[in-house]
């Protein structure tokens, strides 16, 4: 008989009844293929206000961190979910593997023919490369059928857990972003935002072609069969950027904000990176009073004592001169 492993499950269909019939089907899945289910953050209440919340995510990054054999995400929606992109990073960065399933459609590109979702892809490798047996063209399951059979194969397998990805404090910032997507927010990246950067620390610009050029001219000209996996070795390449950086800078503009910056976020809340978050869009990206989604705050704020998180909470740079104040502070410390 297989052995049971841990498994936190997120899908985000806790409000609309014909999702949590489908969330159902989806722990059923899990149950049948040996799975035991130890977090269903869909399925739990949200406190009223927003600060307990974000201290709840806080407390389940914790859990997971400590006890989940893996993670299951049901990547639903157009984007996903913010939290279950945090979700994503964290559990990679933590050498958790991660299970996803997407039925949507293959989700758009860039201008510059990245696709949105690389940062997913390149979590999920990342999570199992070394521990599975698998290489870099891990996929996210299709359908129930897919994750299934997928996840059988892990428990078969032994259920592996690869070793804890060595977190290491370097000397620069990565700075995670999602300007270099269009024309239209580069002029604001490179002659705004990363000058105030650059008068207090080296940084990493995930957009420099020194350093993706030649990744992304290997999965353009790739072969169909072999392009998703040329783009997730691009995506790994940045989760280790993040792992040997000193900290990390988001910027979460945007309305949802980017997957894969909240992907990248998460791994470095998962590497145990500082965080500074930057947003100028006036736009709330979650209901109620708060500016954010708890699991944005909790894990911008996981590298605190948890005292010193819960006064940071909803705390962020709105305007340039703002981040620059957060950001000499930051260094300082």
């Amino acid at each position: 008989m297989t052995e049971r492993v841990g498994c936190v499950v997120d899908t985000a269909f806790e409000h609309d009844a014909e999702l949590i019939v489908m969330h159902r089907l989806f722990t059923d899945v899990l149950r049948d293929a040996g799975v035991e289910v130890i977090g269903d953050r869909s399925l739990m209440p949200s406190p009223e206000y927003p600060t307990v919340e974000a201290e709840e995510e806080r407390k389940r990054l914790h859990t997971i961190a400590e006890s989940a054999g893996m993670m299951a995400l049901w990547l639903h929606g157009q984007p996903p979910r913010s939290r279950l992109a945090v979700a994503a990073g964290f559990a990679a960065a933590r050498g958790i593997p991660i299970f996803g399933l997407r039925t949507e459609s293959q989700a758009s590109t860039g201008e510059n023919g990245i696709p949105f979702n690389l940062m997913l892809n390149a979590a999920t490798a990342y999570s199992r490369n070394e521990s599975f047996g698998h290489d870099s063209e891990i996929a996210i399951a299709a359908n129930l059928r897919e994750l299934r059979l997928d996840i059988s194969s892990f428990l078969s397998a032994g259920a592996p857990r690869r070793p804890l990805p060595k977190a290491e404090r370097g000397t620069k910032a990565y700075v995670a972003n999602p300007y270099g997507f269009a024309s239209s927010t580069k002029g604001f990246y490179y002659k705004e935002l990363l000058p105030i950067v650059q008068n207090h620390i080296d940084f990493i610009d995930p957009w420099d072609k020194a350093l993706i050029s030649d990744g992304i001219t290997a999965a353009l000209t790739a072969s169909p069969e072999k392009q998703a996996a040329a783009w997730t070795v691009l995506g790994i390449g940045h989760l280790e950027r993040i792992r040997t950086a000193r900290m990390l800078i988001a910027c979460l503009d945007g309305e949802p904000s980017d997957v894969g910056t909240l992907v990248e976020l998460g791994a470095a809340a998962g590497f145990g990176k500082p965080i500074i978050i930057y947003r100028n869009d006036f736009r709330a990206i979650t209901e109620g009073p708060s500016a954010f989604d708890a699991s944005i705050q909790a894990a911008a704020n996981l590298w605190l004592p948890p005292g010193a998180a819960i006064a940071r909470h909803d705390k962020f740079a709105k305007e340039l001169d703002t981040f620059d104040q957060m950001l000499e502070e930051a260094v300082a410390a």
